[in-house]
């Protein structure tokens, strides 16, 4: 993690991929691969962030980083250009967790588009 707060995006994600493969179990193991999609999303590897994001989405479905996965995912998209997957994530967001703020950055969000 120090190294993702001093910006050093590759080393960081390097370091949680291993953290990721050695306690694959770990209580911790969704926050590292949010940060592992946050350190792709900050590089503009908005494809490999997408991936990221996927992959906690489907491992930890109740996990606390999914509303956040789904913002920073319809962000990589948007990104992309494919403002469409954006907008349907950003809606997901919005009907799966409304009372959170994330939800509340969709909406303006969508309203922007």
């Amino acid at each position: 993690m120090q190294a993702f707060q001093q910006e050093q995006f590759g080393p960081a994600r390097k370091d949680l991929q291993a953290f990721l493969s050695k306690y694959p179990r770990s209580g911790l193991a969704d926050n590292a691969l949010y940060t592992i999609g946050e350190c792709y999303f900050a590089e503009k590897k908005y494809q490999d962030s997408i991936e990221s994001f996927q992959q906690l989405l489907d491992r930890y479905p109740s996990g606390n980083k999914v509303p956040n996965a789904l913002l920073k995912q319809g962000n990589a998209f948007q990104q992309l250009g494919d403002t469409t997957a954006a907008r349907i994530l950003y809606e997901r967001l919005v009907e799966k967790y409304p009372n959170s703020p994330q939800a509340q950055i969709a909406q303006k969000k969508l309203k922007g588009m």
